[in-house]
This record gives C-alpha cells, structure tokens and sequence, in this order.
C-alpha cells in the first residue's frame, strides 16, 4: 500500500538557524514569517537559533512558537564550529520535539544537523539562499576607517587555513541533505552544476496581508509615529550592517547628491544592526557620515517591525554585493515601493523590473546609484507607478501561503516514506 501524506496537524518541523531570533535580518525575518504560518496550519514548530548579544531568553513561547537559544560560542571560523558542537548535543538530546530538521541557513550552527541525523535517523531539508551556498566564500573584505570609504581585502591566516576544510564540510552537509529549497533559478543552477540535484524551487514567501502599500492617511500618521516630516522625500535601507551589503556605495551616493544638488526634502533611514556579526561595519560607517558631514541621515538601528518604516518610505535602496533572493527588497515591493538594487545579483532581477518597478545599477557606480535617487526624488508620480507594479508582483508570485503550501508539501515527501504517518 503506497504511503499518503502525513496529515499536516502531526508535522513537528524543527527551525534551524544561526542568528539573534526575532532581531537580525531578512534570513530570520523569513523563517519567523514561515515558522507563524505553519503554525497557523496546525502544526508544532520549535525554533532553534543563536543568542549572539545574550539579551533574549534561553527560552520562551511566542506566536504559538517554541523557541530555544543557545549561547553565542563567539565570531570567526574556528567559533562557529565550535557552536556546532552544542547545537549536535542539544538536537539528540531533544529528539523526541520533532520530526524533521529545516535549516535556514548556511553557517556552522546549522550544520549540526547532519551529526544528528546520523545519530538518530531524523532527516533535515536545506533552504539555499543563494548560488555561492556550494563554495565557503565570503567577501571578505573589511572596511578602513579612512573617510574616503575605501576598502582592502583581510583575509586571515586561519581562514585561509580552514576554508578548504569548510568547503569540504559544507558540501557534506548539503549532499547528505534530504531535500534542498532553492529560492531561485540562478540557485537551482548552481547546486545541480555542483551535483547536487535533490532541490526543490520554492522562493521566499511575504505575508502580503501585513506588508501591502498604505493610503496616504495611513502613511502620514506612520510619519508622526517616526517623526519624519511630511515633507521629506524618504530613502530606506533595511539589512544587516555588513560588509557584503556595500554601504559605502550608498554613502557615497547620498554624499553626491547632497553636495551637488539641493535636496533639501530628502532623507536616508538605515534600518539594521551589527552585533555580533563577523564582517560588520557599522562604525566604519558612521564615521564617513561624521567625517564627511553627511546630512540627514538615521542610523535607526534593528527595529521591532520594519513594515512601519517601509510603508512610511517612498524609496528602497539595497546596494548589497551578493544576495538570492533577498528578503528585504521583497518586503519594500511588498509594501509598493520603487526599489534601486545592485545589479548582477541573483534574485535581484526577479524582484526589480529595471525601468518597470525601479532601477538595478552597477554596485561599484555610486554616481548611476546618486542619479537613479535623484530620478525618484524629482518625480513622485513615477514612484507612485513603479511601486504599484511592485507590490503586484508581490501579490501575484510571492504569497505567503502560497510558499509555506509548497513548503508542507516537501516536509510530507520526505516524511512519508519513513512510515511517520
């Protein structure tokens, strides 16, 4: 008699991600968005995740959420495979919590997946954010602190030593994966290049009942919550404070434009934090807005929800060097904003219609970036129009519960045939 799908109410899936829950960025917001609706399906989701600052409960209920942390074991290479080594313990330990392990990133922590899965037979599925997932690669570039924003490459002596070592671990980690979420095309391609074929398409999901664009009313009472001016034409970033998220670009942007053009109207909110982060720059950056004088700029910091903020906005900026299918934009589209985003990013493409629904430019430009904010600063009703196709797309290709339907379908097909019915 062949297996049926597991009745969705019985599913216990495990969330799985190294990061501060709750807190970070687009990576934990998009697994909190997908941990509450499946929560909301029925079924009983226990998350697993770092406590990098220290300042959240080892444990607490939320949304209908289990939620454990385990301690930050510091940053760096050798650190994070040290957090491996309790994350192992605690999954054995607590096997009896779930059925399935889903992984939502691509750090050490979550590779304590694969050690438990051979201790107690519970399988694990990948989400694969972006194409570099098959390498350990990262931009390892450090930002100086000098006021000309530029930077060097650091790359340390034990990195240098353990990447190949990590390379190795990571592959491992996806090929003995029971399934992998690719959340694009470009994705797709480069883990089956890798040969590793066992993945499934599914893009990242946004609740467009709770992120969707604003009546005006609406948009000037967020403004007075903020206290942004009515006036003022607003320019947001939202992510972490990182270096793969090329800030400098938009700094020197934002400094282009304030030194040549009378834009007295606009103002840049950075949305994100830093802490315990290994290639943060958040003072980096706030020292070329205070040695060069930057005007109206807001370091916002992480904020408990950045739906406010976004619908309050008129303009997303996301200049990130590498990204899948990034998070924070599909909320700004979501909420009908233009959005200017680096080109030549995976992912980037399928959320910005250039021309159409923003603008992509070349991440090193920052002058194409400072002509592309001025376009949108100049004419209001061209931001109107292209945030409208926006959050179209969102609507019609990113649904929540549509994805989160796809997601419940991979955790019945790898449950099936283990006879957990």
């Amino acid at each position: 008699m062949p297996n049926r799908p597991r009745d969705i109410a019985s599913i216990r899936p495990l969330m799985l991600i190294d990061g501060d829950w709750l807190a970070l960025g687009g990576a934990e917001r998009q697994a909190l968005r997908l941990s509450r609706e499946l929560a909301r399906a029925g079924m009983t989701v226990t998350i697993l995740a770092r406590n990098p600052a220290g300042h959240l409960p080892d444990y607490e209920r939320k949304d209908g959420l289990t939620i454990y942390r385990l301690p930050l074991q510091g940053v760096g290479p050798l650190a994070k495979l040290k957090g491996t080594i309790p994350a192992t313990r605690w999954l054995v330990r607590h096997r009896d919590k779930y059925d399935l392990i889903h992984c939502h990133g691509q750090n050490p922590f979550e590779w304590s997946a694969l050690p438990a899965k051979t201790i107690t037979g519970i399988p694990y599925l990948v989400k694969c954010p972006n194409p570099y997932f098959t390498e350990y690669t990262f931009p390892v570039s450090l930002l100086t602190k000098h006021p000309d924003g530029n930077s060097r490459r650091i790359l340390s002596a034990t990195r240098r030593l353990l990447q190949p070592g990590l390379k190795t671990m990571r592959r491992q980690f996806l090929k003995h994966a029971d399934r992998i979420i690719a959340v694009s095309p470009e994705v797709a391609g480069a883990l089956a290049e890798g040969g590793l074929t066992h993945a499934a398409r599914i893009p990242n999901g946004i609740d467009t009942e709770k992120f969707h664009p604003v009546a005006p009313e609406e948009k000037a009472r967020l403004r007075r919550q903020l206290g942004i001016s009515s006036e003022a034409v607003v320019f947001v970033y939202s992510g972490r404070l990182s270096v793969e998220k090329n800030l400098p670009t938009l700094l020197r942007a934002w400094e282009i434009l304030s030194g040549k053009n009378n834009l007295a109207a606009a103002r840049l909110i950075i949305l994100g934090g830093s802490e315990g982060q290994t290639f943060a720059v958040e003072k980096e950056l706030r020292h070329f807005v205070d040695h060069n004088r930057l005007p109206r700029i807001d370091f916002a910091g992480i904020v408990p929800d950045v739906r406010d903020y976004l619908q309050a906005a008129d303009v997303f900026v996301h200049p990130s060097l590498r990204e899948g299918l990034s998070n924070a934009i599909l909320e700004a589209v979501a909420c009908g904003l233009p959005v200017i985003a680096s080109e030549g990013t995976p992912g980037n493409a399928t959320l910005v219609e250039h021309d159409i629904s923003g603008f992509l430019f070349d991440p090193h430009d920052p002058q194409r970036l400072a002509a592309f904010m001025r376009e949108l600063y100049d004419h209001p009703e061209r931001r109107r129009d292209m945030g409208l196709r926006a959050s179209r797309l969102a609507r019609d290709e990113f649904d929540l519960a549509v994805i989160a339907r796809r997601i419940i379908d991979e955790y019945q097909n790898i449950l099936a045939p283990r006879g957990k019915l």
